[in-house]
């Protein structure tokens, strides 16, 4: 048996349950995603992991490597048991795993997978058992659905994501609320800002004074949590850091007690009186989609994505 799950930190193999666990570790929601064979584009990802996230290109790309290896190697198994959650960070694991799956069919090897409402990392080694009887074997409806969800998020167009929203996605009942998430992490017509910067940036007008405490009250606007922290850190610092700063932020200290505060000009952003894109451009992939100012700008206005 072969799980395939979105991290370490979900217990699998305390749970005796047998097989070889294998964790997805990617922030498919952050950096380039383009439409490439599965080696090709770990390549991408890797690079873009070490450049963003500051791991050793030697770390990545082994990582990257074995989990590729494992997922290649899936039809000497009995059965593929997939592990994923409701959120935007898992759901996007799992369409990317299920299109591979689909286009490198094992007859001999049954797919399962384990959807859950309720986060992963945190239950105990009992919770995880309990789940297992509850798998079910994929259904050629959620293999033609992922398939079709990975074509349109790894596109460098929007039309498919938005013919995907308009589908029934019944079959994977938790994608269309994850890709409705996605779309948010676009520019707003607005004021320019993702729904994360404004979250961000309404959190530090309402109080928060250091980046940690930022951090758990954007937790608390999420429906489903799926940014870690070093995503989030990196949000603040590029509202700091940028052409015209909509933060400033104090790099004393450790990390979550770095201080912040808004700038004037991050006050106009954030009343609509002013445009984040405007004022400081964007260079920013979202899946398929790279936001490079002013040549190609998709903005959210809560419905779609207009130009």
């Amino acid at each position: 048996m072969l799980h395939i799950t979105n991290g370490s930190s979900v217990s699998i193999s305390q749970a005796g349950i047998e097989g070889r666990v294998v964790f997805w570790n990617d922030v498919l929601h952050e950096g380039p995603v383009p439409n490439l064979p599965l080696e090709e584009l770990s390549e991408v990802r890797s690079n873009f992991i070490v450049n963003a996230f500051g791991l050793s290109t030697e770390q990545a790309s082994q990582e990257f490597e074995e989990r590729d290896a494992a997922l290649r190697g899936y039809g000497d198994e009995d059965e593929l048991v997939l592990w994923f959650e409701h959120d935007l960070y898992d759901q996007l694991q799992l369409i990317q795993i299920l299109d591979w799956v689909a286009a490198h069919r094992a007859p001999n090897t049954r797919t399962t997978l384990i959807q859950t409402d309720v986060y992963l990392g945190p239950m105990k080694a009992a919770e995880l058992t309990a789940l297992f009887p509850n798998r079910r074997v994929i259904t050629e409806a959620q293999f033609g659905l992922a398939r079709r969800a990975w074509a349109a998020f790894t596109a460098p167009d929007p039309a498919g994501l938005l013919a995907l929203m308009r589908e029934d996605t019944s079959a994977l009942p938790h994608l269309a609320s994850a890709f409705r998430r996605h779309l948010e992490q676009f520019p707003s017509t607005r004021n320019g800002l993702s729904r994360t910067q404004q979250q961000i940036m309404t959190a530090v007008a309402s109080g928060a004074k250091t980046l940690g405490a930022a951090f758990a009250i954007d937790a608390t606007m999420e429906e489903r949590v799926f940014m870690g922290d070093s995503s989030f850190i990196n949000y603040v610092r590029e509202l700091g850091s940028c052409r015209s700063p909509l933060l400033n932020v104090d790099e004393h200290g450790s990390v979550m007690k770095l201080t912040l505060a808004l700038t004037a000009k991050g006050r106009e952003v954030l009343d609509g009186r002013e445009d984040h894109i405007r004022l400081n451009g964007i260079d920013r992939w979202l899946g398929g989609i790279h936001l490079s100012s002013p040549d190609c700008v998709w903005r959210y206005d809560g419905v779609a994505l207009v130009r």
